[in-house]
């Protein structure tokens, strides 16, 4: 509504001139927006307190200025616009930037509207502060920018497409990705790029997708315009349009160096499990294969004990004396390989087993050793059912709570503690006893096949339960550890998978 209106003049006519100048005073001091009135030689006459705000300066100040004489105004181009307006006698808009002779930089948008009062030819300017908006613009435009530059350069590929599969943008690494050309792509469908074995999957994924608003992450090729197939990782997310209509944002992986490493190690391991079946069957028919013949030397060198023995003088009982146990421990050494051979071999299968029930077979396969040593054995029960091979299992525990006896300390009474506890993902079993301990050093060695940590005369065996130990709990899926305070005693903990 401009000052000239006939309405608004006859309204302002009828007004006494005191209080139409009190109501105006009053109305433009209210008004949030930059109100401002110049003589057309450019001195101001009136302006209100919003205005002031705007330029930065006293409102006394403000109204001292002639802004024919302002240097700002020439610069924005708001004089142009006041002069255009007035010579044109209609209302002229302007946006612009403007440095104030106050020193303030702000944005604004001006109305510039001529009108005459009293018989004088007056000029309104009508003033809003846009600053914070074109800031935020100028922020939004670079935030686009930077999204833009992060969609073109980023390695993923990244496309949108309608819900038929047809491409309606994408950015660089997408379209490498296929080897055609942007109008290529945009003429064809995923259903284009997609091999026909991936159909039911890809049915699954937009199943969904249109039930949860995201697919992936799954794995799929592309067909390439050259024929080849390049693998990939898609995820997705559906999106709505202003329009209403429904759109698909799918982010792109090419994962061809992560697919060829798989493929290598999966060949690595399926050689390394070839290996190590060839290894184990040669242990097997090794061992097996050694008893017979040890089994003759030691049957020959008894009788030549029985027969001779008297005839021999002392040196040569000794020899033979030697040879007779050299043959009993080798054989001990053999039967125990073969049995290292058989683990993971057996027909035992897998199945869930009470612990209870497993410890409890090993102290009655131990009953002897533990009256003999009057041991204190301690089972924290109930203890859980976990999934494994009984036989296993059971020799586990066995050569565990067997070692805590053979290795006990000479001044006290052996005694052996079972425990277990659990997380969200395993099963953690304990065997703690009071014996000799071990040195920091060999609690790794101690797990190889055949390590003694002393001598034979001290202790008796081949060094393989430990080695038997750590290969049960390997099949299993698990591992083994040892904590050991030498003269105060060890603890060893199995961690079992949950199954």
């Amino acid at each position: 509504m401009s000052p000239n209106d006939p309405d608004i003049r006859a309204f302002f006519d009828t007004i006494p001139h005191a209080d139409l100048s009190r109501l105006g005073s009053a109305v433009i001091s209210a008004l949030p927006v930059a109100v401002i009135a110049y003589r057309t030689d450019g001195r101001c006459v009136l302006a209100n307190e919003a205005a002031a705000r705007m330029i930065g300066g006293p409102l006394d100040q403000v109204l001292a200025q002639n802004f024919r004489q302002l240097k700002s105004w020439k610069d924005s181009g708001m004089l142009a616009a006041a002069e255009a307006a007035l010579a044109d006698g209609r209302t002229e808009h302007i946006e612009t930037e403007c440095l104030s002779s106050f020193g303030k930089r702000f944005s604004i948008e001006i109305d510039f509207s001529p009108f005459e009062m009293a018989g004088e030819r007056l000029l309104w300017m009508v003033g809003r502060d846009v600053t914070p908006q074109k800031q935020a613009e100028a922020e939004l435009r670079a935030s686009q920018e930077r999204l833009q530059s992060l969609y073109e350069l980023s390695p993923l590929g990244i496309a949108l497409t309608d819900m038929t599969g047809h491409y309606i943008d994408f950015n660089r690494a997408f379209l490498g990705f296929t080897g055609y050309s942007a109008d290529e792509l945009r003429a064809l469908d995923y259903w284009t790029l997609t091999p026909r074995e991936y159909d039911a999957a890809e049915t699954r994924q937009l199943r969904a997708l249109t039930e949860t608003g995201h697919y992936g992450p799954y794995e799929k090729e592309y067909r390439r315009k050259d024929g080849t197939r390049i693998p990939l990782r898609l995820n997705g997310v559906l999106v709505t349009g202003a329009d209403g209509s429904r759109y698909i944002w799918s982010i792109v992986e090419d994962i061809t160096a992560w697919v060829e490493t798989r493929d290598h190690l999966h060949r690595l391991v399926g050689d390394l499990d070839a290996s190590n079946r060839e290894l184990e069957q040669f242990a097997y028919v090794a061992s097996h294969d050694l008893r017979e013949p040890l089994r003759m030397i030691g049957s020959y060198l008894a009788l030549l004990d029985r027969r001779y023995g008297v005839t021999l003088d002392a040196d040569a009982r000794e020899f033979l004396a030697f040879a007779i146990d050299g043959a009993r421990r080798m054989d001990a050494m053999v039967l125990d390989l073969l049995e290292f051979s058989r683990i993971g071999r057996t027909a035992d299968p897998f199945a869930p087993l009470a612990l209870d029930d497993i410890v409890a077979a090993a102290l009655d396969n131990l009953d002897v050793a533990i009256r003999e040593t009057g041991a204190v054995i301690t089972v924290a029960r109930p203890l859980p059912t976990v999934t494994g091979a009984r036989s296993e299992m059971l020799r586990l525990m066995q050569n565990l709570i067997g070692n805590a006896l053979k290795y006990r300390a000479p001044d006290r009474t052996p005694a052996v503690t079972i425990a277990t506890a659990e997380d969200d993902t395993a099963w953690t079993l304990s065997v703690a006893d009071n014996g000799i301990g071990i040195p920091e050093g060999d609690r790794e060695r101690i797990f190889d096949i055949f390590q003694r940590l002393h001598t034979r005369d001290e202790y008796e065996g081949t060094g393989i339960g430990l080695a038997i130990c750590r290969k049960v709990v390997e099949h299993h899926g698990g591992r083994i550890r040892v904590e050991s305070q030498p003269g105060v005693g060890s603890t060893f903990t199995i961690t079992l998978p949950r199954r």
